[in-house]
């Protein structure tokens, strides 16, 4: 089997923090790995500063668009 990854970014996320937001893995060990749960607007800045519930769902928002890039 290939060991091969792939590294997804999504253009509707920010480009601030230099990593990518999602790994796929070769087909036979379809895998998606998530990074970047930061609550990051598409500008790169902090959203819903004082708020860990608004934080707490930018990030998940953020996971949900780098799962949908990744085909998941």
């Amino acid at each position: 089997m290939a060991t091969v990854i792939s590294l997804i970014r999504s253009d509707d996320l920010s480009d601030t923090a230099e990593y990518a937001y999602a790994v796929t893995v070769p087909a036979a060990a379809r895998l998606v790995y998530t990074a970047g749960a930061c609550p990051l607007t598409q500008d790169g800045s902090t959203a819903e500063v004082g708020s860990c519930a608004g934080r707490a769902r930018v990030c998940l928002e953020n996971l949900v668009v780098a799962l949908a890039a990744a085909g998941a």
